[in-house]
């Protein structure tokens, strides 16, 4: 049974061989709590046969598994615990193993996390961190190493925020951020939420006599956080798609509108190109070749189709055009402006495809 009112001895033991360290309290009694890092086999293996540790959980040691765990054997609590490890390239944990028992805790970790290593030094050094038993050891454990992901998730929140921005203006980074993130978030969701469902367990009360009530109340803080951390990573998801969508709408929006000025323009100049092709054969008997005004009233007629064609387009809504009383004043604007449509188009095409266009 955990007792609250114990001293706290440590023990911590190195891959490498180096002898164990022992801080006893006040009265020389207490509970242990043995950390190993990087372990091998045969260490494992005489630490089971000595606590009498079930044959399952010691395999589960050496398994690394994205799902935690809670199992009681009724001497002992076996729980595997993910701390977050690396941030690059990807998001990564580091599982943490622990074995509960009546004044014993032994924690199993293959990789240092920095968490418990404070949690260590500061149980050795201020006494009040290591009062209880080590079921709330085991708690303080789960805390220390789950605290970090909120400020990920925080990161995380800020970093789709930016992605927004982006995506209205249509960066092309953003395709390949979006899916990077929503694989970070959907691969450490799978470590989240089944760990949310052991400290859920943890919280209950009866589930083992190992587990006192103040430690039960601290796994119930720790369980909050994680309810919150998964939430937060569905919602970070379903934001990602939205910023994905937001970017092929924009990208959309973009190239219809470089379709409907190259389509108006191609409308405008095609009767203009039968007028030139007509004009351009060369028979001998063709009317009006004779007509020394024939070449200005051809200009004169394409001129009146391309003004024509334009006003009605711009009636139709299909291109802006301007206001009657200002016609007189920007007819040599607005044919200038026709006349640069092709190029202005090709380049905000070109813009579009190389992803060179900013707001």
């Amino acid at each position: 049974m955990p007792n609250d009112e114990s001293s706290f001895r440590t023990f911590r033991h190195q891959a490498d061989g180096e002898p164990l360290i022992e801080v006893d309290g006040p009265d020389g009694e207490g509970w242990r709590w043995i950390d190993i890092v990087a372990p091998d086999r045969e260490t494992i293996e005489r630490m089971a046969q000595e606590h009498g540790w079930d044959r399952i959980s010691v395999e589960d040691v050496f398994d690394d598994t994205p799902l935690s765990k809670f199992a009681d054997f009724g001497d002992h609590v076996f729980v595997v615990l993910h701390a977050l490890g690396s941030l690059e390239p990807r998001v990564s944990t580091i599982e943490v193993d622990a074995f509960l028992a009546d004044g014993l805790l032994v924690t199993v970790r293959h990789q240092p996390i920095a968490a418990i290593d404070e949690l260590i030094e500061s149980a050795l050094t201020r006494p009040g961190t290591a009062e209880g038993g080590p079921d709330r050891m085991l708690a303080r454990i789960a805390q220390a190493t789950t605290y970090p992901f909120l400020p990920l998730i925080d990161l995380l929140d800020d970093h789709i925020e930016s992605l927004e921005d982006r995506a209205i203006v249509r960066d092309p980074g953003v395709v390949g951020e979006v899916q990077a993130l929503r694989r970070d978030a959907t691969r450490l969701r799978r470590f989240v939420a089944p760990q949310r469902e052991v400290l859920l367990a943890l919280t209950r009360e009866g589930a083992t006599p190992l587990i006192g009530r103040r430690a039960r109340q601290r796994f119930a803080d720790v369980y909050e956080q994680l309810y919150r951390t998964v939430e937060s990573l569905d919602s970070s998801r379903m934001l990602l798609g939205s910023v994905l969508e937001t970017y092929r709408s924009s990208v959309a929006e973009d190239m219809n509108s470089v379709m409907k000025v190259l389509t108006v323009f191609s409308a405008i100049v095609l009767p203009l190109g039968l007028f030139a092709g007509i004009w351009g054969m060369n028979f001998a008997n063709m009317p009006e070749l004779a007509q020394p005004e024939g070449y200005f009233l051809a200009l004169g007629l394409m001129a009146t189709v391309a003004i024509g064609l334009w006003l009605y387009f711009a009636r139709r809504g299909f291109i802006g055009g301007p206001r009657l009383r200002e016609i007189p004043k920007s007819l040599g604007m607005g044919l200038f402006q026709m006349a640069a449509l092709p190029v202005k188009g090709l380049g905000a095409v070109v813009r579009t495809l190389t992803g060179e266009e900013r707001r």
